[in-house]
């Protein structure tokens, strides 16, 4: 069984039996115990946007590259233009995707992920 070291009410160190640490009882991490720094990171969402004009209105092309998605996740995706935010909400799969938005007047601003519902670090530029 696992038992705490105490000093001052704050654990300092854990000891376990059988995982002893390299680097000392008194190290942040246990490479038997911690998984790597690497494994288990945030999953990235790297994104690019292209406007054009279109007889309606605008077009606007949001493409999507996610990297350590668990699988098809909701992604929302946000376009302000003068007349106020419209918002809606994708299905993006793990390989990521392409998306269009047609706005009547042009955008001002396009955002991914604004709402933070996925947990996920956002990067504009692929």
């Amino acid at each position: 069984m696992a038992e705490p070291v105490v000093v001052a009410k704050c654990i300092v160190a854990w000891v376990v039996p059988g995982y002893e640490n390299r680097w000392g009882h008194f190290a942040l991490t246990n490479p038997k115990l911690c998984p790597s720094r690497t494994k288990g990171a945030l999953p990235v969402l790297r994104y690019t946007t292209r406007t054009q004009a279109a007889a309606s209105g605008y077009l606007t092309l949001i493409e999507v590259r996610p990297r350590d998605l668990p699988g098809p996740v909701p992604l929302q995706i946000v376009v302000t233009t003068a007349g106020g935010r419209q918002e809606s909400t994708v299905s993006l799969p793990p390989e990521g995707g392409r998306f269009t938005v047609a706005t009547g007047e042009a955008p001002r601003k396009v955002e991914i992920n604004d709402d933070r519902t996925l947990l996920a670090r956002v990067v504009r530029g692929l």
